[in-house]
């Protein structure tokens, strides 16, 4: 299945500004998180994966936007998506992000 990583680790993969401590990922279709070897947080605010199935898949962007971690591609989220999901999270340090990211969009237009 088609994925794509979002805040807080793809907007640092591309204009790194904070160290992320979660990570949403996109997922085409529904994927098993137990395969992953991920457990059920009991909420939100225990998460560091957050694995969304979108209905819009815009957020799967075209032509894929890819960075590197450790030498592997790191298929990346539409940046306006990361955007969004960096103010979604909350605080300051992640709005703060989100502006480094608009100011990266702008460059590398």
């Amino acid at each position: 299945t088609r994925i794509a990583v979002s805040a807080d680790v793809g907007p640092d993969l591309i204009a790194p500004w904070r160290s992320p401590t979660l990570a949403i990922v996109y997922a085409e279709h529904v994927i098993d998180a137990a395969s992953l070897r991920l457990v059920r947080a009991k909420s939100r605010s225990d998460a560091n994966v957050i694995l969304r199935v979108p209905e819009d898949t815009s957020v799967f962007r075209s032509p894929p936007l890819e960075a590197e971690l450790a030498g592997a591609p790191i298929p990346l989220a539409d940046e306006v998506q990361m955007i969004w999901d960096l103010h979604d999270l909350g605080g300051d340090d992640r709005v703060e992000a989100a502006g480094e990211l608009k100011k990266w969009l702008l460059r590398s237009r």
